[in-house]
């Protein structure tokens, strides 16, 4: 029987690195957009399993279909194909199924805009 998975934030810093560097950490990204999805790609790059988390279902059908959906990015379209082709980043459109499993969750989310690309201010 397996040993439960050991939280990150109660390894030493030691089980971290070798954590890391033997891939067996989990990431999510939500939002995967122009941002999410270059951090998320760069994650998987580094040999960690990633998982991208996006309302835009059209979007991560894209993705999981092996699909690159941002073509103005130089360089990560190359990442994307490799780290799909290796099964370390794939896209959901449904958080539980991403936070639960996921050692470090991050979030990228849209700034809110006005019509005029104004950054609006919620709680000023």
């Amino acid at each position: 029987m397996d040993k439960p998975k050991k939280s990150i934030s109660s390894m030493s810093l030691e089980e971290l690195r070798n954590s890391l560097k033997e891939g067996i950490i989990t990431i999510s990204v939500i939002g995967i957009g122009r941002i999410g999805l270059p951090t998320a790609l760069s994650f998987a790059n580094s040999g960690l399993h990633t998982i991208g988390v996006d309302i835009n279902t059209k979007l991560v059908s894209m993705i999981n279909s092996g699909e690159y959906p941002l073509k103005d990015e130089p360089g990560f379209d190359k990442i994307f194909y490799d780290v799909i082709k290796k099964k370390k980043f794939h896209a959901v459109t449904e958080i539980s199924k991403a936070v639960p499993v996921s050692d470090i969750v991050i979030l990228s989310l849209p700034t809110p805009m006005d019509n005029e690309n104004i950054q609006t201010c919620i709680q000023c």
